[in-house]
């Protein structure tokens, strides 16, 4: 079986090699079977015009082609013609951009509206309100690098990232964040990028019954407020097993 594949293989490369060679050969036998430029052409073929000698009987002839080439002298400006240039530009020569239209105009048009866009909501929390909470240090400073990367490199407008930091991040506000500043934002159109970034303790707790999670637990993000009372409720805000 290994010497079945092996040959198999080797009449594969041969094949491709032999292709390759024929498409070679054939690509030079069209340049050098190219015919000459129309511009040499035409100079070869054009008769050669014969000047009159001008006599003294008569007046110099004026040749409206040689008065018209030697009419330009040194000094007159010279119009860069390139593409994109200012004097082209004003001339009326399209841009780069117009011939990629005209090459390609879909590919401009998308471009011209699809613009990449993202949201972001980014939580850190260093000091927790329970005593029982261990307070950290380094969240809040990391969350602030991922705002400045996303602002930074990555080009996001800062209306479109929202922040809660230590006391402003207690569990209704996170909720009230996810669902007015992401899922419900009217801002927020198909194909937009959503980031949730969080920096905090967390926690595990016995997962719901319809949802699927190894071990029957899933993995939860503590609030500032963890282990301390509901005011609404009046129950306790806590994770287990923190």
């Amino acid at each position: 079986m290994l010497l079945q594949a092996i040959t198999h293989c080797l009449d594969l490369l041969i094949r491709c090699l032999i292709t390759c060679l024929n498409y070679l050969q054939r690509s030079l036998q069209a340049v050098n079977t190219r015919p000459k430029d129309a511009l040499t052409l035409v100079h070869e073929d054009q008769p050669r015009r014969e000047q009159p000698v001008p006599t003294s009987d008569s007046a110099p002839h004026d040749d409206p082609e040689s008065s018209a080439i030697e009419s330009r002298s040194s000094d007159a400006p010279v119009i860069d013609t390139s593409t994109g240039s200012p004097d082209a530009q004003a001339a009326g020569f399209p841009s780069a951009v117009d011939a990629a239209a005209e090459s390609s105009p879909e590919t401009v048009d998308a471009a011209a509206v699809w613009k990449p866009r993202a949201f972001a909501l980014i939580v850190a929390i260093d000091e927790y309100q329970h005593s029982s909470i261990n307070n950290l240090s380094g969240c809040v400073r990391d969350a602030e690098d991922f705002r400045d990367f996303t602002v930074k490199t990555r080009g996001v407008p800062e209306t479109q990232i929202y922040t809660l930091t230590n006391g402003e991040a207690t569990r209704d506000a996170i909720l009230n964040a996810i669902y007015a500043k992401l899922i419900d934002n009217p801002d927020i159109r198909k194909d937009d990028l959503i980031m949730f970034y969080y920096a905090g303790h967390g926690a595990r707790r016995p997962a719901p019954a319809s949802w699927v999670a190894d071990g029957r637990e899933i993995e939860t993000i503590c609030p500032c407020d963890e282990r301390m009372t509901d005011s609404k409720s009046g129950e306790r805000i806590e994770a287990e097993d923190r």
